[in-house]
């Protein structure tokens, strides 16, 4: 993807983006209790005999380069991001040693809503926060939720509209 100025000849921003380059049982992790209701098996590189390599191909933004020169598209920084079998996005590699995880838990969420992140440095574990969340299963919507300090929070909302009408502090 590049971007021009208005003389529609010089280049302004540059990204570059790649899918689905870590494929099968070696690149998407795997869901081990995922109910299977109307999931396709061919596409879940963990079922020996029922895996179809056909269906690696799902869409999933694995690289994205962003230039700092434009015009010369030098000096890229490189994010890489990984999938687990159900399209979730489970780390996401970013600049600077920065990463983020995401953790899908079967029993609450069937892999729907990521119910922890954590975020901050790639290799040092005491500069991390790690932030978590409870859904409601049948509306996607949060029910409660303890940011990277451990302060947390539970969200009342109004039964016909679905808006949140009250925020408790725990």
């Amino acid at each position: 993807m590049k971007f021009y100025a208005g003389d529609s000849v010089t280049r302004v921003a540059g990204a570059e983006y790649s899918y689905d380059e870590f494929r099968g049982a070696g690149g998407l992790q795997d869901t081990p209790d995922i109910v299977y209701s109307g999931h396709d098996l061919a596409s879940d590189p963990y079922i020996p005999g029922a895996y179809n390599p056909i269906t690696e191909y799902r869409g999933n933004v694995t690289t994205v380069k962003r230039y700092a020169n434009a015009a010369a598209l030098s000096n890229p920084t490189i994010e890489t991001h990984h999938y687990d079998i159900t399209g979730n996005i489970v780390t996401a590699n970013h600049r600077l040693l920065r990463a983020d995880e995401f953790s899908f838990n079967t029993v609450n969420t069937q892999f729907t809503w990521p119910e922890s992140q954590t975020s901050g440095s790639a290799t040092a574990g005491a500069n991390q926060n790690l932030t978590s969340a409870t859904f409601d299963f049948n509306t996607g919507l949060v029910r409660t939720a303890t940011d990277a300090n451990g302060r947390g929070s539970q969200v009342t909302y109004d039964s016909n509209t679905l808006r949140p009408i009250r925020e408790r502090i725990c």
